[in-house]
């Protein structure tokens, strides 16, 4: 799960699971595996290693992320906010994808960019109080994408503000359960899809003009 290092993005989707899921969400991810581009997903604590969903996800070459202590069968794992557990959770899984989020300031992401973050996460990905306002997540993303070099994700809420994000410099484009695992959110999906290949496409011709 690695972003290119040149000036233009392959924006991908980055998808958050509900606390709870069944036989059926892995079907459902299935599904969304076929139209859109998906880096990675993340897991609740609640899901075992050894549930469908994981077993889907890595079927499909998506990477299965956890916020549990445990990595065992999963691809790696997601920490918003807490540098120290971060820390750890990076030093004892040398080999695997360890992210954080929770960044609101520029030193928390470079700090966490610094100790060997795969990505950071402008806002957090699991809410936990009041969200970081999409004008100071756009700001931090612009920034970022500007003069770093660790990829960079946000959550969004709504199709709208997943574009906002993308077009702000997001890598990768999280989205909350709600946009992606009922089969009533395929037509947005679909139209999100293609909205990320115009805003790459827009970026190539820039760098290439």
């Amino acid at each position: 799960m690695t972003a290119t290092e040149n000036q233009v993005r392959d924006i991908r989707l980055y998808l958050i699971a509900p606390e709870t899921g069944d036989a059926a969400l892995a079907e459902r991810l299935a599904a969304v595996a076929n139209i859109c581009d998906i880096a990675a997903l993340l897991l609740p604590a609640s899901y075992a290693a050894a549930s469908k969903l994981t077993a889907e996800a890595q079927k499909a070459g998506i990477a299965a992320l956890t916020t549990a202590d445990n990595l065992d069968g999963f691809d790696g794992a997601h920490i918003d906010g807490d540098l120290t557990q971060f820390a750890i959770r990076r030093r004892t899984n040398p080999e695997a994808i360890v992210g954080f989020g929770g960044v609101s300031r520029r030193d928390d992401g470079m700090t966490a960019g610094e100790a060997g973050a795969d990505y950071i996460a402008i806002g957090r990905l699991i809410p936990n109080g009041p969200a970081l306002p999409l004008d100071a997540r756009i700001d931090l993303l612009s920034w970022w994408q500007a003069v770093m070099t660790v990829p960079c994700v946000s959550r969004a809420e709504d199709i709208p503000e997943a574009e906002a994000l993308a077009k702000a410099g997001a890598d990768f484009v999280a989205l909350a359960p709600s946009l992606w695992t009922a089969s009533e959110t395929t037509e947005g999906l679909e139209t999100l899809s293609r909205r990320l290949a115009e805003i790459t496409a827009g970026e190539t011709l820039e760098v290439t003009s």
